[in-house]
């Protein structure tokens, strides 16, 4: 099994735990996001140990790679790592993935969704469990006014005429405007606990171009990070979801694994 590089502590003693989901379902558009997790595994060998920002050595950290797991299974991992103070970090996988995540995070968490759509469907085609339905989902585990989905560019008129709260746009936020980014920041600062959820098509396409759904003027990576940056001692866990790799040149492969990196890092140097 290809593990994610550098994860070679025990369960026991890790305190990350990567957690594959090749779960796909409900992919409408480009599909293959089931092979994600290897290629991000594949694409975390490209980077050194050293973790440029934080100065972190990821070599020295406790990460454990637990392999891969079916959504049947999640809960299961999850509830066991949040019970013992690891942080999951989950590589999915469709954003249908998420919610099996939420339900398991401790009370008063708050999530933060980087998406380029609200996915806030009371079902799409039938389907409830829908990746298109995610952010709802995840809402009934936590509540509503406990998640708040940011780098939006796309949305249906259905859940444009829902009262949704905690909305922050992408057009903004790609021309660097503090009046996106303070909001979000105050919002976060809510929470002494945040789980975030990346799905990868929040990031413009020239970054990540093999995603389920691309969708145009998206965020560039320093803007993930501005947004993530001030809040990375209270997250408890995230998940990077919906990276396509039969559509990727290898840059949304590289980029997924590279923020998981920065994330653990960030972290660790935060607590």
């Amino acid at each position: 099994m290809v593990v994610f590089a550098d994860a070679d502590a025990s369960m026991e003693e890790a305190d990350y735990v990567i957690i594959g989901v090749p779960h796909e379902t409900s992919t409408t558009f480009v599909r293959g996001t089931r092979l994600a997790p290897l290629y991000i595994r594949l694409a975390s060998y490209n980077f050194e140990e050293r973790e440029m920002e934080t100065s972190a050595d990821l070599s020295a950290l406790k990460i454990h790679d637990s392999g891969d797991h079916a959504l049947e299974g999640l809960g299961a991992i999850i509830d066991n790592s949040i019970g013992q103070n690891k942080v999951p970090v989950v590589i999915g996988g469709e954003h249908s993935i998420s919610p099996s995540v939420a339900e398991y995070l401790p009370e008063g968490t708050g999530i933060l969704v980087l998406d380029a759509h609200l996915d806030f469907r009371d079902d799409y085609m039938g389907d409830e469990n829908n990746h298109a339905c995610a952010s709802r989902r995840m809402s009934e585990h936590v509540g509503i006014d406990n998640i708040m989905v940011a780098g939006l560019r796309s949305v249906s008129i259905d859940e444009m005429n829902d009262d949704i709260p905690n909305i922050a746009l992408g057009s903004d936020i790609t021309r660097g405007g503090v009046e996106v980014l303070g909001p979000i920041r105050n919002w976060c600062e809510r929470f002494e606990r945040l789980y975030v959820s990346i799905d990868l098509d929040v990031l413009d396409p020239s970054v990540a171009p093999g995603v389920g759904n691309p969708e145009p003027d998206g965020l560039m990576i320093r803007q993930v990070r501005d947004i993530l940056r001030p809040h990375l001692g209270r997250i408890v866990g995230f998940d990077v979801v919906e990276l396509s790799p039969p559509a990727d040149n290898g840059a949304g492969a590289a980029t997924a694994a590279w923020l998981i990196r920065w994330l653990i890092a960030g972290i660790d140097s935060s607590l």
